[in-house]
């Protein structure tokens, strides 16, 4: 991993006693040599598509949880994750709903395909949000559309104004910034639709 990861991610990884964590400043070059050397699959959801079976299960658990869901919220950075919910719906015969990217202001290859209204941040509290390269899309904006979604780019204070809603008095958000992301994109959606009653929308936490 490379030593610019999120602080807090190394802390949660360091927790998991099963992980060794290698630190290095060529992680990607680092993991194909470590794969290739020990006949391993070097699985990167950004590009392999065996990493999107294991989203699927995301549209599964709510298929079973809740008897309908209108709209998704899914903070994006590969689209991955979006892709994988996409096709579990799709591999259970169910009507897929309204999927949204939401991205940040620093990097938001896919979301700005539908959301002008931003300016451009260097820094983002949600730094799990690198993909700028987006080699998956073109297909993710093609799901976006098929399913009625878009996407949403969300700033800094927009995310802090996400934050105020979970805190109580001086205590910490129990929400990590990627999933606070989700949550700001359901706010942006709240201001600028003109229903939203009755609808059953989902945030996706991935902290």
């Amino acid at each position: 991993m490379s030593p610019r990861l999120d602080r807090n991610k190394i802390l949660r990884l360091k927790e998991c006693k099963s992980v060794i964590l290698h630190v290095t400043s060529t992680p990607r070059k680092d993991a194909f040599q470590f794969s290739k050397e020990n006949g391993l699959i070097n699985l990167r959801a950004s590009s392999d598509d065996k990493a999107l079976a294991g989203y699927k299960e995301i549209a599964f658990e709510l298929l079973t949880q809740l008897e309908k869901v209108d709209q998704l919220f899914v903070p994006t950075s590969s689209g991955a994750t979006l892709i994988g919910i996409f096709q579990g719906f799709k591999e259970r015969g169910k009507k897929v709903p309204a999927l949204y990217a939401v991205q940040t202001a620093r990097v938001h290859p896919m979301a700005s395909y539908f959301d002008k209204d931003f300016t451009q941040e260097s820094v983002s509290y949600a730094t799990s949000i690198v993909d700028n390269i987006a080699r998956r899309k073109d297909e993710v904006i093609k799901i976006l559309k098929e399913s009625g979604g878009g996407g949403f780019i969300i700033s800094n204070s927009e995310l802090l104004e996400a934050r105020k809603v979970f805190e109580q008095s001086e205590a910490e958000c129990a929400l990590g910034w990627q999933s606070l992301l989700s949550f700001a994109g359901f706010l942006k959606w709240r201001k600028q639709s003109v229903d939203t009653k009755k609808k059953i929308s989902v945030c996706i936490c991935t902290d």
